[in-house]
């Protein structure tokens, strides 16, 4: 929401005083990336435009789906986490690097320098849970990239997949990702777009505001809340 002069010169100060990679970690939906990516890349490039730098994270689980459905596998999830075979990996590779590379072709286009960054970032040791297959959990984040794009006055954009020690790619979950992202640089802001806009409570309905510190054990005792 954009206030009086007064209250946007005073955010434009709060968040121009931090470092540049410390604004702000934007998760965004692969369901964003496939409907709604005028609206995302104007947004994104308006931040740019008075001297902020965003960091996007973006998923692509819809697309991956309809890719592995389009050869026959339906694809299988446990307690909302997608189960990875070596094909369904390969798949998600391919993917991913096409979702990257058509936001970041976007931003180009509507004035905004981009940086694709598919892999790189983050390593992680697979699952204990075998039934997940080739599904990661993020032990350490590599912020070179990100830093490098930024200071290069680009737009970083960076997929979840990560990589083991040894060099194994693995299918890591977006927001998992964007959360040890958010950990690792503290921004001052975090931000996960998705088609619904927050959480839906019983009723379908987004609950309009949280506070963490008085709230969450109530939620996570709700049977409606899930993924």
């Amino acid at each position: 929401n954009i206030g009086t002069r007064r209250e946007i010169n005073e955010y434009l100060s709060m968040f121009r005083g931090t470092e540049p990679e410390r604004f702000a970690v934007i998760k965004v939906g692969g369901e964003i990336l496939r409907s709604e990516m005028e609206s995302l890349t104007t947004s994104l490039v308006f931040l740019r435009s008075v001297g902020l730098t965003p960091i996007v994270v973006h998923g692509a689980g819809p697309q991956l789906s309809d890719a592995l459905r389009a050869r026959g596998v339906e694809p299988a999830f446990v307690d909302g986490v997608r189960v990875t075979c070596p094909d369904t990996l390969s798949t998600a590779r391919a993917v991913f690097q096409s979702e990257c590379a058509r936001l970041c072709a976007a931003l180009v286009g509507a004035g905004a320098p981009a940086q694709p960054i598919v892999s790189g970032v983050f390593e992680a040791e697979r699952t204990t849970d075998e039934r997940l297959g080739l599904v990661g959990e993020i032990t350490s984040v590599d912020q070179t990239l990100i830093r490098s794009a930024i200071q290069s006055a680009m737009i970083p954009v960076a997929s979840s997949l990560a990589h083991t020690h040894s060099g194994q790619t693995l299918n890591v979950n977006a927001d998992a990702a964007t959360r040890a992202l958010a950990i690792a640089l503290q921004p001052r802001k975090v931000v996960f777009l998705t088609p619904t806009g927050g959480l839906l409570n019983a009723d379908g309905a987004v609950v309009p505001a949280i506070n963490l510190a008085e709230d969450m054990d109530r939620l996570l005792s709700e049977p409606w809340v899930h993924g």
